[in-house]
């Protein structure tokens, strides 16, 4: 059993961070902004981002790309190569990061809807991008 190929997760990982951005430019760029727009005209939510926020987010955003292949490429011995895995990791990885994000629908005063497309949006990176990091990935 070789070790794990880090170009290739560098790759995996950058294009899954890319799907991340993506995927958070839908769900808070598109399907959450007019509801962002009211939150923050009733004083619920900033008008603007405090600090530097947008680089940050990418960055992390990639970074949460670069983890998704390192999980896949460490799976994918004991699991099997495939989407299945991809998948998997995706799943458990998003349930770790965004599911105890989801509770704040018991405190956040903007909805629950909010909170839902907020979960949905690391579903769909999370997933969306081991699938294409493991897609990416060969061994060395």
């Amino acid at each position: 059993m070789g070790g794990i190929n880090t170009n290739r997760v560098l790759l995996g990982g950058v294009v899954a961070g890319i799907v991340g951005i993506a995927s958070s430019w839908v769900f808070h760029g598109v399907v959450l902004m007019g509801r962002y727009a009211i939150a923050q005209k009733a004083g619920l939510l900033f008008a603007k981002p405090q600090l530097g926020f947008m680089p940050v987010y990418m960055v992390a955003l990639l970074g949460q790309g670069i983890l998704l292949a390192f999980l896949y490429a460490a799976a994918r011995p004991r699991l099997g190569a495939g989407p299945k895995t991809a998948v998997a990791v995706g799943l458990v990885t998003a349930f770790i990061g965004g599911l105890p994000a989801y509770a704040q629908a018991a405190w956040s005063p903007v909805g629950r809807f909010v909170a839902l497309m907020q979960l949905l949006d690391v579903v769909v990176a999370c997933v969306g991008g081991a699938l294409v990091a493991g897609a990416l990935y060969k061994e060395s």
